[in-house]
């Protein structure tokens, strides 16, 4: 399973697009199949890129399953980390004492500066430069929006519960941008499913990509199309991301006064990578011109 001690990490971390999965689990699901053990991050892993399981996994977590990262990870962050913590009760305790630290210390502007937030806003300008329908599509929800709405008021809730085109580009976006490709999970105790057997402690990591680019769910997968979406881009079972909901609604505000008052082109080719985190090698250099919309 690769070289000592770091075993096949190397190809695992090989950048590559993020519409893709990339060519080691290519050719380990083509040699293997969906599911196959590896030796990455210091421990016996299994790599799973097959939906039902990956469901189970992310759906057995404090049953059968308990998040887990690399030792470096777990020394970095510490014992007392969300991240780390696995007893549901105490997660939910830490999660409760951060929250009201966040309400009580930190202003709005503070979460726009969240990794998967400004990815996420980052996708949205490259995929709608990409898709001119989708643009226009989306501009034309927006611009509808604005005029029910009297000169200088804000947006509120109810305008954000009418922006469903925006959350199909959203969705879509973040099915194609990859921005979690996979999560880290480990076995509590001896777990069979489908013929599979996975040992105690064996570290599982559930591949997100593979299930974002599966051609049985989305046809076409390589296809930047918002009128189709069915995704799980924010995580799953009991530590689904409690900001899902913040960063859509973040991004379709910033959606909103960007496509009434901007247009943007890209200044030159580009695409987003995967490290396995996203980003964009040249930076995602646009041209951005102010545009005055008729609200009329």
């Amino acid at each position: 399973m690769g070289f000592p001690f770091v075993g096949e990490a190397f190809g695992f971390f090989t950048p590559h697009k993020s519409l893709s999965i990339g060519n080691f689990l290519q050719q380990r699901c083509s040699r293997y199949g969906k599911v196959f053990k590896s030796y990455i991050f210091g421990s016996p892993t299994i790599i799973s890129c097959d939906l039902e399981l990956n469901k189970f996994v992310l759906q057995k977590e404090g049953k059968l399953f308990q998040s887990s990262y690399p030792k470096p990870i777990r020394d970095i962050l510490g014992e007392h980390s969300l991240m780390i913590v696995t007893d549901v009760e105490r997660h939910k305790k830490l999660r409760r004492i951060e929250v009201g630290l966040i309400n009580k210390f930190s202003s709005t502007s503070n979460f726009l500066g969240y990794e998967t937030t400004s990815g996420l806003l980052s996708l949205l300008v490259y995929f709608l430069a990409q898709s001119p329908q989708a643009l226009q599509t989306l501009k034309d929800e927006h611009l509808a929006i604005r005029k029910k709405k009297k000169e200088g008021e804000p947006l509120n809730w109810e305008d954000y519960k009418q922006m469903e085109f925006t959350t199909m580009v959203i969705n879509e976006t973040l099915r194609c941008g990859n921005l979690v490709k996979f999560v880290h999970r480990e076995a509590i105790k001896d777990v069979k499913f489908k013929g599979y057997h996975i040992p105690a402690g064996w570290k599982v990591l559930p591949i997100l990509s593979a299930v974002h680019l599966e051609p049985s769910l989305h046809e076409n997968p390589s296809e930047f199309n918002p009128w189709r979406w069915t995704v799980v881009p924010f995580g799953g079972g009991s530590r689904l991301c409690p900001g899902s909901e913040l960063g859509k609604l973040e991004a379709s505000f910033l959606l909103h006064y960007l496509l009434l008052n901007y247009r943007w082109t890209m200044k030159e080719e580009e695409y987003p990578m995967l490290y396995p985190f996203m980003d964009f090698p040249k930076g995602l250099l646009i041209a951005l011109e102010t545009e005055t919309t008729n609200v009329n």
